[in-house]
């Protein structure tokens, strides 16, 4: 599940990636938004196939946390990581988080198999917190 990281662009240590599920695909699948990922696989992600927070060690995934929510089309997901706090949100209201200290910086970004024909629609990651160089970006009418 774990594929490539591009982390040339530069985020702040506190950061977001949200997306809206398609409506194409299944919504119960596995898709996420991660954060702090580097070239290394190390980072944190969210799969909401399984509601499960990981921590990616070398592309290892370990379970940290769960989260309580239903997927269906058209939800917003988002995970901010704000200190050593991931938070996991549907639709703007949280749904579960988890406290790990252990990767502080990289990049935000996407997890996803390549086979289970889930669409996303409007990614876009960035800084929390305003203040410096705030690094957000759009992706539309991906299917993975």
């Amino acid at each position: 599940m774990f594929d490539d990281v591009d982390n040339a662009d530069v985020f702040g240590d506190d950061q977001y990636s949200e997306f809206t599920l398609a409506a194409e695909g299944s919504p119960a699948t596995y898709v996420g938004p991660a954060c702090r990922l580097n070239s290394s696989g190390n980072g944190y992600g969210f799969l909401s196939g399984n509601n499960a927070i990981y921590r990616l060690d070398a592309g290892v995934f370990t379970s940290i946390g769960t989260t309580s929510a239903t997927w269906a089309a058209t939800d917003v997901i988002r995970m901010e990581a704000l200190g050593d706090v991931i938070t996991i949100y549907q639709n703007g209201v949280s749904v579960g988080s988890a406290t790990d200290s252990t990767y502080s910086s990289g990049s935000a970004g996407l997890l996803g198999s390549p086979t289970t024909g889930v669409g996303i629609d409007l990614w876009e990651g960035g800084n929390l917190g305003g203040g410096g160089f705030d690094p957000s970006f759009a992706l539309e009418d991906e299917v993975f």
